[in-house]
């Protein structure tokens, strides 16, 4: 669960804790070939591959609503990804001492999460360890309960999540469904709610993705774009877009972002040699060398993440966060 929530902090250039803090000049140097060509960046050189009749019959619509194209690649948010039989995970950080305990199951599925702010969730799965059910329980009341539907295909097709504490038609609540064509790809995301209706329409081609958002007074569209192993290449919406490179194991190494066609900041990855992220750094406006922050990461001997330091070359300040890891015996 922790590193689901790492995912998109994790990949990046380790350099031992001993040794001096990477500089601007480090990080765009040219003759590093991890790094992009900043002579480049300019979006209409950054091509992604065409792949005709990509088969997406296996993309699924996760719990939260979000589009996944292949599910056997899905990283199941509520399945611990660390290495062993893990019991519990407190995650603590430093900077203002708040914490959060993740307890799993023996067979690796989330069942309780707590949070230092007084708020707890717990999870229930059904026989074959789909998530069915979600409770959020704050100062010893059941605030949220959110309930989960599957078809025969194993594929979320229905959603209902009512807030507790609210009225029954509360703006934030679910009343969803999911339906799929006959390939079994998910085609339409409605939800019923009176209070925010709204319809989603997944359409294919080739390699392309489009998801379109309608609801009373806006309309909105996503395109993503997939290599041939589902890794994510291209994301477009109105507000951004942001282009994915990878080495040769499918393995992310940038990640660049644009807005309103114009570049805006790259996150550089790089990993050790058992496919752990070993550091990220995030460049804002890197052509014009403004900001960086670098995140590193340290393991235990089960390849589990252990330690956190994160740091900015603007505000110079460092942030650590420690993950201690209990396991069943």
């Amino acid at each position: 669960m922790t590193r689901i929530i790492l995912l998109y902090l994790l990949t990046t250039c380790f350099y031992s804790f001993g040794q001096e803090k990477t500089t601007n000049t480090d990080i765009i140097d040219s003759k590093n070939s991890l790094y992009i060509d900043l002579t480049e960046y300019d979006i209409n050189k950054q091509k992604v591959d065409y792949i005709s009749d990509l088969d997406f019959k296996n993309a699924i619509v996760t719990s939260d609503l979000k589009f996944f194209p292949n599910k056997y690649d899905f990283y199941n948010v509520y399945k611990s990804s660390y290495q062993g039989k893990v019991k519990q995970i407190k995650t603590l950080k430093k900077r203002n001492d708040s914490f959060r305990i993740d307890k799993f199951n023996d067979k690796g599925y989330l069942i309780e999460s707590e949070y230092s702010s007084g708020g707890n969730f717990y999870y229930a799965y059904d026989k074959n360890d789909n998530l069915i059910k979600e409770i959020k329980i704050k100062n010893g009341d059941t605030v949220n309960v959110k309930n989960i539907y599957y078809n025969t295909n194993g594929k979320i097709e229905k959603i209902i999540e009512n807030n507790l504490k609210e009225k029954k038609d509360y703006e934030f609540n679910l009343d969803v469904l999911i339906t799929y064509d006959g390939e079994g790809r998910p085609t339409n995301i409605t939800n019923n709610n009176p209070k925010r209706k709204y319809a989603k329409e997944i359409s294919y081609k080739d390699n392309k993705v489009t998801i379109v958002y309608k609801s009373k007074n806006i309309e909105d569209k996503e395109i993503h774009i997939y290599s041939s192993k589902y890794k994510l290449l291209r994301e477009e919406n109105q507000n951004y877009i942001t282009i994915n490179k990878y080495d040769e194991s499918s393995r992310l190494i940038n990640c660049m972002t644009y807005r309103d066609n114009e570049y805006c900041c790259t996150d550089f990855y790089k990993h050790d040699n058992k496919g752990n992220v070993t550091e990220k750094i995030f460049t804002n406006h890197l052509k014009n060398h403004k900001e960086i922050t670098t995140y590193k990461y340290e393991f235990d001997n089960l390849q589990n993440i252990t330690y956190e330091l994160s740091s900015n070359n603007v505000s110079e300040k460092e942030y650590e966060t420690y993950y201690e890891i209990e396991y069943f015996k």
